[in-house]
């Protein structure tokens, strides 16, 4: 399992909701969560092996948002 961190310009619900349908079409995504209190709006991801930091990134752009990796994969 891997898992990718982003930070992102996320301010509340709404915006989670708006790019939860983005990130659900993503096959090698398994779960993530948004950490809205953190100061950086953190976006934790995790998946399988082949789920690559630009395919999210592009996915919550697509939705309107910006996101940028935090740090690097872990596997």
């Amino acid at each position: 399992m891997k898992t990718i961190i982003l930070n992102s310009n996320l301010h509340c619900g709404h915006c989670v909701r708006s790019i939860t349908g983005f990130l659900e079409e993503i096959t090698e995504l398994t779960s993530w969560e948004v950490d809205l209190k953190h100061p950086d709006k953190r976006i934790i991801a995790q998946g399988n092996d082949y789920l690559l930091a630009q395919k999210l990134i592009d996915a919550i752009e697509e939705a309107g948002y910006e996101a940028k990796e935090a740090m690097p994969e872990i596997s």
